[in-house]
């Protein structure tokens, strides 16, 4: 992970952990050598012709390359155009919300055009043939990514090649993390400041790889860089902010999210676009206004509404469970506060700068929220001894947007570590604080984590 860990200063694509996926994918799709693949000594390391195995992979891997890998294999039964389609035929377009959509705005067509007339230079398709064989369930949220960037693209009135540039950018946006440890996709807990390091650099690996692929305009690159940067400066890798970003990587950027909430919240399929609307109110600033809005008129254009789903059993115990969260959030406040005025003392480092803009950040949004003022709490106790059913809509919103809160004061326990990490040393008794207070927040959280805290 070493060679990924300089993040923005890599010179050249890391292709050790690309050689081993190409391995993978060859048992099931012939992955082999179009010509004879060399070291940068000139020395044969394997003949035109071989099939890259497991044994070849890991011998290639070692070496420094003559030519990249991606120019040196051929994948029998690779990605095309018409497999695209059929996967976004067969996965996006039977969604029932998407279905509705789809009918008004005629999305569809629009990207078939754009990948006809813009043909995919081959190694792309190879990359996404990896990307496919080795995560499946990436590869169909990245096509929903693809439709919805295309959909807010359309609706934002950008000409024919600007939208063909965001919906290639947007096919592609994840390519970098071919070239990444496995173990980092496949992680459900928290990243060590390494791993986070090492994740992020996925982005600056899909720029460096679009640049090299001939035949991708410039403004797809940037894209790729830009998709997790953040309109008010919060995102990654070079915390830009406001009009110094691209507007496609921001149409990505918003594309992303929704697509990973609608993932996310719709394991069941009851969830619906309109459900994404409500926790992206909550973070309206970190997405460019024109594409946040673009999104907004799609939805109301469309005349779908929110679902009202909720998983409790009734809806008085759906306003029981947000009056507990409304509460939760008034004691999290406080040691939000102290933590941003401990933080914004001492040295500074980038884990410390992160983690400073992180609690900034989500401090303004619970502000800017109202969800902890004294009338929210006074009405959800009236509708408790009330009808709560006559208020199922506004308690399925807050719900919603009360777990997109939670998800950013998590993010923040979850950044500790790197901050540890890089502050212990520096400056021990600031750290010390700041842990303290990361500590009481995860005992607000998870009431069990005291226990763990204390053994």
């Amino acid at each position: 992970m070493d060679e990924l860990n300089s993040n923005n200063n890599l010179e050249k694509i890391p292709s050790n952990q690309y050689v081993i996926n190409l391995a993978k994918v060859n048992k099931t799709n012939d992955v082999i050598a179009s010509g004879d693949i060399k070291n940068s000594r000139g020395i044969l390391i394997a003949c035109k012709g071989t099939h890259l195995n497991h044994d070849q992979a890991e011998k290639i891997s070692h070496q420094t390359l003559e030519t990249r890998i991606e120019d040196l294999v051929n994948i029998d039964d690779s990605v095309n155009v018409s497999s695209l389609m059929r996967l976004l035929d067969n996965t996006v377009l039977t969604l029932a919300d998407i279905t509705i959509f789809e009918s008004m705005f005629h999305i569809r067509p629009i990207l078939e055009d754009v990948f006809i007339h813009h043909p995919t230079p081959p190694v792309i398709f190879q990359k996404l043939t990896v990307y496919q064989q080795l995560y499946p369930k990436k590869m169909e949220q990245t096509l929903f990514s693809v439709w919805l960037s295309c959909l807010l693209a359309s609706q934002m009135k950008l000409d024919s090649e600007s939208i063909a540039s965001v919906v290639i950018a947007a096919l592609i946006r994840d390519i970098g993390l071919l070239h990444l440890p496995p173990v980092l996709m496949e992680k459900t807990g928290a990243y060590s400041a390494e791993e986070w390091r090492a994740m992020k650099s996925h982005v600056i690996v899909g720029k460096m790889i679009a640049t090299e692929t001939k035949g991708l305009d410039s403004s797809i690159a940037t894209a790729i860089l830009e998709h997790h940067e953040r309109y008010d400066g919060s995102g990654y890798p070079t915390k830009l902010s406001g009009k110094k970003l691209n507007l496609n990587g921001q149409i990505l950027a918003i594309s992303d999210t929704i697509t990973a909430i609608h993932y996310k919240e719709n394991k069941l399929g009851r969830r619906n676009l309109y459900d994404a609307l409500a926790m992206l109110q909550i973070n309206a600033s970190s997405y460019h206004p024109y594409a946040y809005s673009a999104f907004y008129s799609c939805i109301k254009l469309s005349g779908i509404d929110r679902t009202n789903t909720h998983p409790f059993n009734s809806t008085l115990e759906l306003a029981r469970h947000v009056l507990q969260q409304t509460r939760k959030l008034n004691c999290v406040r406080p040691h939000m506060h102290t933590l941003s005025e401990l933080q914004s003392t001492g040295n500074r480092s980038e884990n410390g700068d992160e983690l400073i803009t992180q609690t900034t950040q989500t401090l303004n949004i619970i502000h800017q929220s109202g969800l902890t003022d004294d009338k929210v709490i006074r009405w959800l106790e009236e509708i408790i001894d009330n009808n709560a059913d006559k208020h199922i809509g506004a308690l399925t919103e807050i719900d919603l947007q009360q777990s997109e809160l939670f998800w950013h004061i998590k993010k923040i326990r979850k950044l500790s570590d790197a901050f540890q990490a890089a502050n212990k040393v520096s400056d021990e008794i600031n750290s010390e604080r700041i842990m303290a207070q990361l500590d009481r927040l995860a005992v607000i959280l998870d009431p069990t984590a005291n226990a763990k805290l204390t053994t």
